[in-house]
């Protein structure tokens, strides 16, 4: 019985570090929601996306327009998400976020907008999911092709 109970709480070590693991990468560190602000959320809906080329040319400058239910959010950001292991289909996931207001403010639908420069040409990287509340954005970097990712996002290609 000695055996079986280290084996417990061995399973249940292994679980704990796999899930504080995965909060650590889902929240990027020190850099993630929002300037590690934990009371950041997704704004409702991407409204639009634009691209340049950034002043880096191995680099594209993606700016986004988000919707968000109330006057005064604030910090909106984009922030990426950390792989343990790359997405097989090497689309990398950008949440659309933003802090809310800290105390009451008008209930008026209010836009946010933010900008991150990005690798416009990485090995293993054929595009950028962006992810709000209640809708999606895929940016294809180069088709070469390739059908659409099936992921109920609206796509947008991009060729670099």
């Amino acid at each position: 019985m000695p055996r079986l109970k280290s084996l417990r709480q061995l399973a249940l070590a292994s679980a704990l570090a796999a899930v504080s693991g995965t909060a650590a990468l889902a929240c990027g560190m020190e850099t993630s929601w929002v300037e590690a602000d934990y009371n950041a959320v997704f704004a409702d809906s991407i409204l639009s996306v634009s691209t340049v080329a950034a002043e880096d040319p191995t680099m594209i400058h993606l700016t986004v327009e988000a919707e968000v239910p109330a006057a005064g959010y604030s910090n909106a950001a984009l922030e990426q998400v950390y792989y343990v292991v790359e997405p097989a289909d090497g689309i990398y996931e950008i949440y659309v976020m933003a802090n809310p207001p800290a105390e009451m403010a008008a209930e008026v639908i209010s836009t946010v907008e933010m900008s991150l420069d990005l690798p416009a040409q990485a090995d293993g990287v054929s595009g950028y999911r962006l992810i709000a509340g209640g809708n999606c954005v895929t940016i294809m970097l180069d088709s070469n092709g390739l059908p659409p990712p099936e992921d109920g996002c609206a796509v947008q290609n991009l060729s670099v």
